[in-house]
């Protein structure tokens, strides 16, 4: 409790005058006045001018607990031998005993007999703890004036016999504010004095402190005197000197009691501050506070003593069960801090949140102070509240290994990856968890619906060409049967092992499988009516009826007048044309155009339906011109066989391109790669593929077994004319090339073909037009050495957009934590290497999926490298493999996924296990780049528990960084090529 100095003080202030009528009215300086107080000081009366030398010795390490008499052990000391035990046995080393309550003092100042406050000091000696009294300097003036005697006599004495008769290692004072009463403002009209009445105040409570200070220090020299600080001295914003506090009562304005100057004039060997508020307090912080008092103490040579508050341990927002531990660790960090006192004896006892078992831990080293500032952390669920249809939740999350969690009044552990994870049932409907961490609680409210299958692809009607392949896709619980029909015919649909649509953590999974239209009828159009959906679950089953299907009116045969003419090219000179083709459409025509917007706009399969995009088409140049057929379903259908996004696009009205001629300008080498540069009338579309041979998959028929390729076909649309190739002898990735015609849909086109000086090795292209309005082709030249490459790394998952973590798949380990870790130890060895290295910073800043593999063409890369983990149903399910879209990212693919595996096989589990899972097609966002090659590795999966801890462990991801970058440096090493 707070209190200041009864009015009763005002009695014996009479003595106190007799100092201050020296003053004259003007003499009202602080300085001035103590001066005066000083030479008229009793002290030399009683003790005579010698002070006796100090041998006062302070803790450096006290471990107090307070102890009040009647409230904590009787008052005759029954009991007392068994309450000081278990003092000791609470790593406390001192004592502080109350030797007042409200009601009574359990002291005398009969110096010819002990008492029980002696046998009780003796005790606890005798028990090997120091021992502290406090001294209630309001209640000692009290008895100065029941007894009637006056400050300098009385006062003195009281003070010189407390201290002689209890013999301890050091006395707090407490409770010796001044106060503003019209007693004490009577008082001062009585005493004459001219210093001003509020210096009268300062004065009077100085003079008591001092006194009883030295009072002290003269009966004992082995006897510290202490302040017990229970309020700061002033808040900053009171005064400038103050602490960053916002106290309630300033013991400077409110008890006009200037502690500051106290402690630099030395009259505490201690103080003890009272720490009102927790370490996250915003008012009273409990470093703010204590960092304060240190500060002064440390600058005057007087110890600081901590007294902590552990009865609101538990009952105060903050103070849950390792508020103190964070504390003590506070003050650690202060070196002037002597040590620590607790303020209830009953709370260590109760043991409230099991804070006095960790107390006790942390006492004997058996705490890990680094993580006393982590709270509970939920990875998984990152809702409250929300509604799922999955079977399953899993719980995953880390916290301070120092403190139990428990969910549902169930303690959860840690895996020796410092995180934990479970999953529970849920039953259909509402669905409870409560999740608590030191103070810290999160109920969950999950309410589980049931739904076999929840959406469907092709929902709206479309109008396709003959023989298009319609992709059927469904989202479905994983393990049902799924299946769609349309024109009479069911097609069965298989689950893929991983997709970007779905939630990697849930229960469902994406189905897909593909029907292909009939030919069409000339002249008429055919309808195949809609598309039904149908998927069962252990007895559970849905249908869903997406849109209908119309194949349109096959077109009458085309033109076949169209001219072509070839020259013999070996004969012919530089630059001279070397073949010509009849426009299809002349200047006279009216037609509707396609205008790419963008560089590096995606080009799609017009013969599939939906989002599939197909390796088998480059990326068009912003300005490229193609002639409309049709819209199907947000994309545009041009004449010439592709499709694009309609936001990529836009439509034209204009006449026909007529003759568009095409000149090859230069054959070359420039920073790396070689370049073919051309000059078009007109930017007409085309294509660039390579004489690699394709087989059937469950994402389409764009899978290579090997990629060995000889040959790299460009192919234009709407090209009359076409000049002679120049020679290829200082070109480093072709060796020779020639024209030659092609017909696709009946319409002839002309087609380059160039071999490769090595085959296979060829890394993609960049296709753009340059400042003059020249298409560029720029081909990067895959030299063997692995240094100067440039590689994006770019770890899985991350940030997302609204700031929040998306950790991708949940096991004992989250896969973003894994690839994070392996990403950073993968570019370290690649740069030791001499590679040139961006990882994606993706634990710090968002990055769209879509937009990732951009950064390989924004540093102009050699390679890019999408790190993550797996993740199935199948808990059993383990291994490595790795994703590729364009045939020439097979090989990286291959070799990377070989070394790794070979490692997992002969080093993580040497046991026969098999880890390859081989190397895969698939269409997924970030391995869609056309200029480099691109993948996607799965390193293994989160949900196998054996093989995500082997992922976690730190020597195991050097490993796995190493078998990665082995696997790359194959990739490389395949090439004979120089870029000279």
């Amino acid at each position: 409790m707070r209190r200041f100095l009864r009015k009763a003080i005002a009695g014996m202030l009479a003595a106190v005058t007799l100092a201050l009528t020296a003053f004259s009215e003007n003499a009202v300086s602080e300085d001035n006045a103590s001066q005066a107080v000083e030479e008229q000081s009793p002290d030399n009366d009683v003790f005579g001018e010698d002070n006796p030398e100090d041998m006062i010795s302070l803790q450096d390490s006290m471990r107090a607990v307070f102890l009040t008499p009647e409230t904590d052990f009787p008052i005759n000391g029954e009991g007392l031998s068994g309450i000081l035990e278990e003092v000791s046995g609470y790593g406390m080393n001192a004592v502080i005993i109350n030797t007042s309550s409200e009601e009574q003092a359990f002291y005398d100042f009969d110096l010819s007999c002990q008492d029980n406050l002696n046998s009780t000091i003796s005790l606890a000696h005798s028990s090997g703890l120091c021992v502290y009294l406090t001294l209630d300097v309001n209640r000692m003036i009290d008895s100065v004036i029941e007894q009637g005697g006056g400050l300098k006599e009385g006062f003195s004495a009281l003070v010189h016999k407390f201290a002689m008769k209890y013999s301890c290692e050091g006395i707090l004072l407490y409770n010796y504010y001044t106060s503003d009463t019209a007693e004490m403002y009577a008082e001062y009209l009585r005493s004459g004095s001219g210093i001003g009445y509020e210096n009268w105040l300062y004065e009077t409570n100085e003079y008591i402190i001092r006194t009883i200070s030295d009072i002290v220090h003269k009966t004992s020299n082995t006897t510290a005197v202490g302040l017990y600080i229970e309020d700061m001295w002033a808040n900053k914003s009171s005064n400038e000197e103050g602490s960053d506090t916002v106290d309630t009562v300033e013991a400077l304005y409110d008890g006009f009691c200037d502690t500051k100057k106290y402690v630099e004039r030395k009259y505490a060997d201690f103080t003890l501050v009272k720490a009102y508020g927790s370490t996250e307090s915003g008012t009273m912080n409990f470093e703010n506070v204590v960092s304060w008092w240190n500060d002064l103490g440390s600058e005057y040579d007087v110890k600081t003593y901590v007294c902590h508050m552990n009865e609101r341990i538990g009952n105060r927002e903050g103070w849950n069960d390792d508020q103190l531990l964070r504390q003590l660790t506070v003050m650690k960090d202060m070196d002037g801090v002597g040590g620590s006192a607790f303020n209830s004896f009953q709370s260590l006892r109760a043991n409230p949140l099991n804070s006095t078992n960790t107390l006790l831990k942390y006492f004997n080293d058996q705490i890990n102070t680094s993580t006393l500032w982590e709270t509970l952390q939920m990875i998984s669920p990152s809702q409250l509240n929300y509604v799922t249809y999955d079977n399953k939740v899993k719980f995953a999350g880390t916290f301070d290994e120092n403190f139990d969690v428990y969910l549902d009044g169930n303690k959860i552990t840690l895996n020796e990856a410092g995180n934990f994870y479970l999953q529970k049932d849920l039953k259909v409907g509402r669905n409870t968890f409560v999740i608590e961490h030191k103070g810290k609680k999160f109920k969950y409210v999950i309410d589980r619906k049931v739904e076999v299958i929840k959406t469907i692809g092709t929902t709206t009607d479309i109008k396709v060409e003959g023989g298009t392949k319609i992709t059927l896709q469904a989202v479905a619980y994983t393990g049902s049967k799924v299946s769609a029909s349309i024109n009479g015919k069911v097609v069965a649909l298989q689950a893929k092992p991983n997709s970007e649509i779905i939630d990697v953590n849930g229960s469902y999974s994406e189905y897909v499988g593909y029907y292909t239209t009939p030919e069409g009828i000339i002249g008429s159009e055919q309808k195949l009516g809609k598309i039904t959906y149908y998927a069962n679950y252990s007895g559970s089953e849905k249908y869903l009826t997406g849109g209908s299907v119309t194949v349109e009116a096959k077109p009458e045969p085309p033109r076949m007048d169209i001219v072509v003419d070839i020259k013999d090219q070996s004969s012919a000179g530089t630059g001279e044309v070397v073949g010509t083709i009849d426009p299809i459409m002349t200047e006279s025509d009216y037609v509707k155009y396609i205008k790419v917007l963008e560089d590096y706009t995606r080009v799609y399969d017009p013969m599939m339906t939906g989002a599939v995009p197909s390796p088998a088409f480059v990326e068009l140049p912003m300005g490229t011109l193609d002639y409309y057929k049709s819209t199907v379903d947000g994309y545009i259908i041009s004449s010439t066989g592709k499709r694009y996004r309609s936001e990529n696009v836009k439509l034209f009205d204009d006449t026909g391109l007529g003759d568009n001629a095409l000149k090859v300008l230069s054959v070359g080498n420039k920073d790396g790669k070689s370049f073919i540069k051309m000059n078009l009338r007109y930017k007409a579309s085309f294509n660039i593929t390579t004489s690699v041979s394709y087989t059937e998959g469950i994402d389409g028929p764009f899978a290579v077994e090997s990629f060995d390729p000889q040959y790299v076909y460009i192919t234009f649309d709407n090209i009359t004319s076409v000049t002679k190739l120049p020679d290829f002898s200082s070109c480093a990735l072709f060796s020779e090339g020639e024209w030659e015609t092609v017909t696709v849909g009946g319409i002839p086109k002309f087609r380059m073909k160039l071999k490769l000086r090595q085959a296979g090795i060829y890394s993609g292209v960049y296709a753009t037009y340059d400042k003059d309005g020249d298409l560029l082709l720029q081909f990067k030249v895959p030299t063997p050495s692995i240094a100067g490459k440039v590689i994006i790394i770019d770890p899985g998952h991350g940030i997302k957009e609204n700031g929040s973590l998306d950790p991708g798949a949940i096991g004992e380990v989250t896969e973003q934590a894994i690839v994070r870790e392996v990403s950073k130890r993968l570019e370290s060895v690649l740069k030791e290497k001499g590679a040139i290295v961006y990882r994606l910073d993706t634990e710090n800043t968002y990055y769209p999926t879509s937009e990732r593999s951009h950064y390989a063409r924004k540093y102009d890369a050699d390679l890019y490298i999408s790190l993550h983990c797996n993740s199935a149903a199948n808990l059993q399910a383990h291994g490595v493999e790795t994703y590729y879209f364009t045939p020439f990212s097979q090989p990286l693919a291959k070799y990377v996924t070989a070394s790794l595996s070979s490692y997992y096989d002969n080093t993580l589990y040497n046991d026969g296990t098999q880890s390859s899972r081989g190397f895969k097609y698939s269409y997924y966002k970030m391995t869609l780049e056309q200029s480099v090659p691109s993948v996607m590795v799965e390193m293994g999966f989160v949900s196998n528990a054996k093989e995500c801890l082997l992922m976690a462990n730190s020597e195991n991801q050097i490993g796995m960084a190493n078998a990665i970058e082995k696997g790359i440096e194959q990739f490389f090493a395949r090439s004979t090529l120089s870029s000279n």
